[in-house]
């Protein structure tokens, strides 16, 4: 079908989006194309994605196919590319416009863009570049710099465009986010569950999952099962919100008035606005998001802090009693025997971009069985863990460094180091010794902590600022706090060792 009349960039027609094979192969495609590339197992990377857009691209593909399936009453994800087009094309009623970056009349919906029933963008401001339009608050220093993406790249445009409306948090006045937020300085966290490690693995999956909870969810969140899909279908003024009622499970949201033009090359104009898209404080971002866990005890969303996916929040996650799972992280009975757990999230703090994360976890045969059985008894084990940690770290290591550092500081990296050097070994432990009976499992946890602080005090030793004539008697003084701490705090290594200690001397007087 041929483009409409000034209309440029047609999605759902020309191959302006790129994919990877398993062989390494690129391939360009329609975005019907590219979700039968997905939905066939394919796709195993997205070569002009950027990383801070590969989860938001991922998430944006799989409610876009979700939300066509449903519509039609289709579950099976396998389409081949003409079918995807009527599926997609079925979410407008047939209008092509919507699926086209460019559309001159601005009365009508361009892709990820409402329509401006004013007729004009005066007043609109412009911006020249994909990444002047995209959300990451690049640093001066360091990270992405702006203005680096070429602005004829045209699926740059499309990229950063969808960040934007499907990511983007409050960024200043009158610059509302989205409304899966919990606040405007917190962040839309992926946490799901594959078999497999690859885009693909994670699209049928994730599918299959809202496709098998949308009513639930429209009953659950109070939203419309035959309410707004797509948000940037309908008008806005700036002015006013609409309600989340009004919106279907699983909805495509935008948070910005933008629209792109042609102007001898793409450029994107923009207006603040006085209100949100949605009015949806009330719900602190828990919309039904698939992917967003909530807390149980006063529903808000998640939000990942700047440290990302520590060993203490993803044990949380995992199995913790504080957090109900996302959707997309619940076991399902037709689930792989094996699985690959997934948090990623980019975290943004007042004015700024503070880190992208992400935290995948191997799930195999056995580890799968374990979490799915033996949830609790792991809940309990990696909470005494961590709070043994913890303990070790303050009673054990912060003393000594202390009394090495002789009443001088102690920098922040040898306080935090024990944290850092569990972060690695944490789940892979936990697993090796979860089976084991208690007392062996504590005492190999307790002799782990103790060789990793120990390592940490022997760095101190020889990196810190320690006056040389004072440097043996703070060592030894350390020595001795470290181990007079270490025994009163890990008591069954200790007796252990003690025990082991005795036996050799038997055989070896």
């Amino acid at each position: 079908m041929a483009t409409p009349d000034r209309c440029r960039f047609n999605l759902l027609d020309e191959p302006l989006l790129h994919w990877r094979d398993g062989a390494r192969v690129r391939h360009a495609a329609t975005m019907p194309g590219l979700l039968a590339a997905l939905g066939a197992g394919d796709v195993v990377d997205f070569p002009k994605v950027r990383a801070h857009q590969y989860h938001p691209w991922c998430m944006f593909l799989a409610q876009l196919a979700a939300l066509a399936l449903q519509k039609a009453g289709k579950t099976d994800v396998k389409q081949v590319e003409g079918a995807w087009r009527d599926l997609i094309i079925g979410l407008t009623d047939g209008a092509v416009e919507p699926w086209c970056l460019v559309v001159d009349d601005l009365t009508k919906p361009a892709f990820l863009q409402p329509p401006v029933l004013e007729g004009s963008l005066t007043g609109f401001e412009q911006k020249l570049t994909p990444d002047e339009l995209d959300m990451l608050v690049s640093a001066k220093g360091h990270d992405l710099k702006e203005g680096t993406v070429a602005p004829g790249e045209i699926e740059a445009w499309v990229l950063a465009l969808m960040t934007l409306q499907t990511m983007q948090g409050y960024s200043g006045s009158r610059l509302y986010g989205i409304a899966r937020m919990n606040g405007g300085s917190a962040n839309r966290p992926r946490v799901a569950m594959a078999p497999g490690p690859s885009p693909s693995d994670f699209f049928v999956r994730d599918v299959r999952v809202m496709l098998a909870g949308f009513d639930d969810l429209a009953r659950q969140a109070r939203m419309a099962m035959m309410g707004t899909r797509l948000l940037w279908l309908e008008p806005w003024d700036g002015e006013h919100s609409s309600n989340l009622s009004e919106c279907a499970p699983h909805f495509l949201e935008v948070c910005r008035r933008v629209r792109v033009a042609w102007d001898g090359g793409l450029v994107v104009r923009f207006t603040p606005t006085a209100a949100k898209r949605l009015d949806a404080n009330a719900a602190k971002g828990n919309v039904g998001d698939p992917w967003i866990p909530v807390a149980r005890k006063d529903g808000k969303a998640l939000c990942i802090a700047y440290k990302g996916f520590t060993y203490q929040m993803t044990s949380a996650l995992l199995w913790g009693s504080d957090w109900v799972p996302s959707a997309a992280a619940t076991v399902q009975p037709w689930d792989a025997p094996e699985m690959i757990w997934l948090g990623a999230a980019l975290t943004r703090g007042d004015g700024r971009t503070e880190g992208l994360h992400e935290r995948r976890i191997r799930l195999d045969a056995r580890k799968r069985r374990l979490f799915a059985e033996q949830r609790e008894s792991l809940s309990e084990t990696a909470n005494k863990r961590i709070k043994l940690v913890d303990l070790v770290s303050k009673d054990v290591l912060r003393p000594a460094l202390k009394a090495l550092a002789c009443g001088g500081s102690v920098p922040d990296t040898y306080y935090q180091g024990l944290d850092r050097a569990v972060d690695p070994i944490f789940f892979e432990a936990l697993w090796q010794e979860f089976e084991l009976p208690e007392r062996e499992r504590n005492v190999a946890w307790q002799k782990r902590l103790y060789h990793l602080a120990e390592a940490i005090l022997d760095a101190a030793e020889h990196g810190m600022p320690i006056p040389d004539a004072r440097r043996l008697r703070a060592a030894a003084k350390a020595r001795g706090v470290f181990e007079s701490r270490a025994q009163a705090k890990l008591k069954d290594y200790f007796a252990e060792r003690e025990k082991r200690n005795s036996a050799f001397e038997e055989v070896h007087p």
